[in-house]
């Protein structure tokens, strides 16, 4: 399960920087995350490292998942095409130059499409893990669930896409860190 959480570090860590060398006029608020790993940033390379690194790192984890038997084929299943899904994130950009469009018309473009999925993917798991899960952690997976879905609605109407895109990242990262492959509350010993 570390690289899976690995994962998700190398994807931020990399966006921090990729961020840090961004253009002037790259706002976090009102530009994608993908923006940052297209022609129009001088340090394009940066973001693109981190949408490849994810996928790799990801592929690293469902072969240590299948090893040690930790996860069953359909949950394995899901994690490699996420891990798919980045690296074709990471080829196929976003046009940053043309970033004015409204975003429900930039829903065209295969990266567009790839981005959609993995927030498919993402609440696919997320379910996944409320069917299998018994009390508390049923309801903090909801909880996760719940949050990501109003990101992602919210996303979809206003003009900061930037900045819920960076919400829904958060949230969707958080979870992956400390409630993936997770299914039952610890209990406390007799």
């Amino acid at each position: 399960m570390k690289w899976i959480r690995i994962g998700i570090i190398w994807f931020f860590v990399w966006l921090v920087i990729s961020t840090l060398y961004a253009p002037d006029d790259y706002s976090s608020i009102t530009f994608l995350i993908s923006d940052l790993a297209t022609d129009y940033h001088p340090y394009d390379y940066l973001m693109t490292i981190g949408f490849f690194g994810y996928g790799v790192i990801y592929f690293i984890g469902v072969y240590e998942m299948h090893q040690k038997k930790i996860a069953d084929t359909f949950l394995i299943s899901l994690i490699i095409v996420s891990a798919l899904s980045m690296i074709l994130l990471g080829i196929f950009d976003t046009n940053y130059v043309s970033n004015d469009i409204p975003v429900y018309n930039r829903t065209l473009s295969l990266h567009s499409v790839f981005a959609g999925g993995q927030e498919a993917l993402f609440i696919t798991i997320i379910l996944y893990h409320i069917t299998k899960s018994l009390d508390k952690i049923k309801s903090i997976h909801m909880l996760f669930l719940v949050l990501s879905i109003f990101f992602s609605i919210i996303f979809l109407i206003v003009d900061s896409i930037g900045l819920f895109q960076r919400l829904i990242f958060i949230n969707n990262g958080l979870w992956t860190l400390l409630f993936f492959n997770k299914f039952q509350s610890k209990q406390k010993s007799a």
